[in-house]
Order: structure tokens, then C-alpha cells, then sequence
């Protein structure tokens, strides 16, 4: 079993994993909790594990979700999904806890790991109310001149009633040129006006949720 151990000090907090018979010593690149111990249970997709940390001996254990990236591209993405969640309290787009990130060497090859709060997806039950509130988390997004780069319903999670956007490493910079409803956001030639990240999720819930995304170009 993988198993990853935060060693945490006053001002120095490493993050340490098993690798190929030696360990994987990776420092802090964010704002990171106090330290503790990471058991990964499972393989969630790709390097994307299933995990329980416990910060210190007296608390409670938490479900995490714990990401690696090796070499410098996919090292790089990692560190730039990591820099969004971070800033995501900033905005009123609802995410996963973000716990930490960590980035170092080991054999030459370039490691990253991103740690946050793991959402188990449950069923909906509500579809126009998980609807309504995937248009309001993009239109949330682009209110704070940020877009996602490629939102499909698998960048949402559900859990009860309440929706969060995952999976950050392509948010860019953006300025929104809004969105307007199906009827009036087609130029002659089926070519769209307005933000085409929008235009594609007011295309795809335009019938609960038509009237956010005219909503948007007065800032929601």
C-alpha cells in the first residue's frame, strides 16, 4: 500500500512518498495545514488517488483526494491547478477544500502533489436545481474574468444538493463578453455571439437555466 507521510516542523513542512524503494521529498508550495499522515487506499483514475489524512495525532481523519504529477509538463499543470484552487475562496465558485500542494526531485524526474478534499459524487436528484447551479457556478467563474477552458458535466461533482467545479489546470484569464439566451445568441450562420464557453453550457441547460445566463452580462 502507498503510503505518504506529511513531516511537519515549525517553519518546514515536507511531504514524503514512497517511491520505487526510496522517497519522493517534496517541499511546500502553498500556504500548507499542519502536518500528519496520508494512507492512499485506492487509485481513483490516472494518478489520481483515493486517501485519509490525519493532521495530528488528536484530530479527526479526513477523506482526501491526493494527485501526483511527474515530469516538468505535467508538473507544471499540476502547480497551476493547484495556484486556482487556492484562489478559488476569493470567488463565489464552490470547490473542493484545497489542503495543500508540494513539488520537488527525485531520480532527476520532476514530482508535484496536489491534496484536497475528496467529493464522492451522489446521486441527483434534483435536476433542475444541479442544473441551475452548474450555469450559476460558470457564470460565477466568468463573473470573476476566469474560464475553465473545457466545462463538461464531468467537471462537476454533486454532493446532496450542492454542486462544486473540479478539475482547474486549464482556468485561464478571460474577459466575458457575456451570453444571452438560446434565442438571441446565434449571429446569422449558427455562429455564436458572446462567450463561447457560455454559449456552450447556456446550449446545453438553456431550459432551466435560460435566465442566468442573461444575467450574467449585468454581473452576477
Amino acid at each position: 500500500m502507498l503510503q505518504l507521510v506529511l513531516n511537519s516542523q515549525v517553519m518546514l513542512k515536507m511531504l514524503i512518498i514512497p517511491w520505487d524503494g526510496g522517497c519522493v521529498i517534496l517541499e511546500p508550495k502553498s500556504n500548507t495545514p499542519n502536518g500528519g499522515e496520508v494512507k492512499v487506499m485506492g487509485r481513483i483514475g490516472g494518478r489520481v488517488f483515493r486517501g485519509i489524512w490525519r493532521p495530528n495525532p488528536k484530530s479527526e481523519s479526513k477523506n482526501v483526494a491526493v494527485k501526483l504529477a511527474i515530469g516538468a509538463s505535467d508538473v507544471s499543470s499540476l502547480m497551476m491547478e493547484g495556484f486556482w484552487y487556492s484562489r478559488m475562496s476569493e470567488t463565489r465558485v464552490a470547490v473542493p477544500d484545497f489542503y495543500g500542494l508540494f513539488a520537488g526531485k527525485y531520480a532527476s524526474r520532476e514530482f508535484a502533489c496536489l491534496m484536497m478534499e475528496l467529493c464522492a459524487p451522489d446521486p441527483i436528484q434534483d435536476m433542475e436545481n444541479i442544473s441551475r447551479q452548474k450555469m450559476l457556478l460558470a457564470c460565477h467563474l466568468h463573473d470573476n474574468d476566469l474560464s475553465h477552458g473545457h466545462l463538461t458535466d464531468e467537471h462537476f461533482v454533486v454532493q446532496g444538493q450542492a454542486v462544486k467545479m473540479i478539475s482547474l489546470s486549464e482556468l485561464r484569464k478571460h474577459y466575458c463578453a457575456g451570453c444571452f439566451p438560446r434565442l438571441f445568441s446565434e449571429a446569422p450562420g449558427g455562429v455564436p455571439k458572446g462567450c463561447i464557453e457560455l454559449w456552450q453550457m447556456e446550449r446545453q441547460y438553456w431550459a432551466l437555466t435560460a435566465d442566468l445566463t442573461a444575467a450574467i452580462a449585468n454581473g452576477l
